[in-house]
């Protein structure tokens, strides 16, 4: 499916298949995220390196690795459920800002490392799959912003 719609004039299902090709090329091209995420995350914000040897309590990796899946998870089934994603959001980053320190920035920067790592597998002949994957970074970040304001 190479449609060239624009991603709102596409059914929920056409942008959900769009949606899991270009993730599934991704796993095939990258394999496992968690890595390539961090590093960039990292590169981003380096003073993130710190916060996750603090608070990830001897298993960094772990940590990380939630991270990246907490990510993904939020741009994989926005397009299914953004109201609860958007709930999800709204509990967690208040938490995230006043317990732990983490700034709301580190909350959407893995977000838009983990969608642009994606987005970055996709062939140019994909114009479908890389809107979709634009409309769901760029819907997602929003969310967060607009959790950030609500907590």
């Amino acid at each position: 499916m190479t449609s060239l719609a624009a991603p709102q004039t596409l059914s929920l299902a056409e942008r959900e298949a769009l949606m899991e090709a270009a993730l599934e090329r991704a796993a095939e091209v990258i394999g496992d995220l968690t890595g390539p995420v961090m590093e960039r995350f990292y590169a981003r914000f380096p003073e993130g390196r710190e916060a996750f040897d603090r608070l990830g309590l001897g298993a960094v990796g772990a940590l990380e690795g939630q991270m990246v899946e907490q990510s993904l998870f939020c741009l994989m089934r926005w397009l299914a459920e953004p109201t609860m994603i958007a709930i999800m959001l709204v509990s967690s980053l208040p938490h995230h800002q006043a317990t732990l320190g983490v700034p709301v920035a580190w909350v959407s920067g893995m977000v838009e490392e983990a969608a642009d790592l994606i987005i970055e597998t996709i062939p140019a002949d994909r114009a479908g799959e890389r809107a979709v994957w634009q409309a769901i970074r760029a819907e997602v970040v929003k969310a967060i912003d607009e959790a950030a304001r609500a907590g």
